[in-house]
């Protein structure tokens, strides 16, 4: 049950860093080997920082995302 409250603060963490662009704060909450793949890039992005360049580059094209 710990596991699941961890997980559940974890992904309200990472929807407030996103809904709030904060980048710094995204990149630290995922795994040094976490992947995200997104089908329109054809490879997958490896890493917090990897991952937070990405929705860098996303928040750029569409700067009111949340």
């Amino acid at each position: 049950m710990e596991t699941s409250v961890e997980s559940s603060s974890v992904a309200e963490q990472l929807l407030a860093a996103c809904n709030g662009h904060r980048l710094d704060i995204v990149s630290q909450l995922y795994a040094e080997n976490a992947t995200h793949e997104d089908v329109a890039h054809g490879r997958p992005k490896v890493g917090g920082v990897a991952i937070a360049d990405g929705l860098r580059k996303f928040l750029g094209w569409f700067p009111d995302a949340a």
